[in-house]
């Protein structure tokens, strides 16, 4: 039986058009496998049933992901803001100093920890900081030694004061310079006094906080003393 050429045409066109194509899977990791014809009797070894194409192995990203992502950020600097403050806080507890605040303790500080807590500069570009209470109590005082009075039990406690002194002499702890510094530049804008003046201030002041302490711990000195004041009055 022979055919005509239309006859194998038309043979042809039905084949082509009754066909589908039938899907391969190749190895995409190294390419050198051959493409594998799928059909209805191919049977599937489970490593070509979990194979993924390289587009399923992107890691997938969206809008509420990356929104997220940065909630998380926020809160995890939140926490690392906590732990020092926990940390300051604690630090404060141990020496006793402004625990009723809970602000930094005055004196030099980083600016940063300053704005933080709203702390003001006592002399523009000094680094040394005060709380606004205790510039606006230094704001009222009427002379300049008052004022540096004031200024030195606002950086420095009691307990520090008696074992300092200004200038360090004696083995003795000093002033901090840069805290030194500041209350002197403040107090000689502010006010007449000269310079002289307000470092006798503050040594007769630190003197006379040692002498107080002396009295304590020796109540018969305390005695001797007043007698001494009777015995010049009589």
């Amino acid at each position: 039986m022979t055919f005509t050429d239309s006859e194998e045409d038309r043979d042809e066109s039905i084949y082509i058009k009754n066909s589908t194509p039938k899907p391969c899977v190749a190895d995409s990791s190294n390419g050198a496998s051959p493409p594998i014809m799928l059909n209805s009797s191919t049977n599937l070894t489970p490593q070509m049933k979990t194979k993924k194409t390289y587009y399923y192995g992107k890691p997938k990203s969206c809008h509420f992901c990356f929104l997220k992502s940065n909630t998380i950020k926020k809160l995890e600097e939140q926490i690392a803001g906590l732990k020092q403050d926990n940390a300051r806080m604690q630090n404060t507890i141990d020496t006793g100093s402004y625990v009723d605040t809970g602000l930094p303790k005055p004196g030099l500080l980083p600016k940063v920890i300053a704005e933080k807590y709203k702390m003001e500069e006592l002399v523009p570009g000094m680094n040394v900081y005060v709380s606004q209470e205790q510039l606006k109590i230094v704001q009222t005082k009427k002379t300049g030694t008052s004022a540096i009075s004031f200024l030195l039990d606002t950086f420095y406690l009691k307990e520090t004061q008696l074992l300092m002194n200004v200038t360090g002499a004696n083995d003795k702890k000093r002033i901090d310079p840069p805290i030194l510094s500041a209350m002197m530049t403040y107090t000689l804008d502010k006010y007449n006094d000269g310079d002289a003046k307000l470092r006798n201030r503050l040594r007769n002041k630190l003197e006379a906080l040692k002498s107080k302490h002396r009295d304590g711990e020796n109540p018969d000195r305390i005695k001797k003393v007043k007698s001494r004041k009777k015995s010049k009055l009589s």
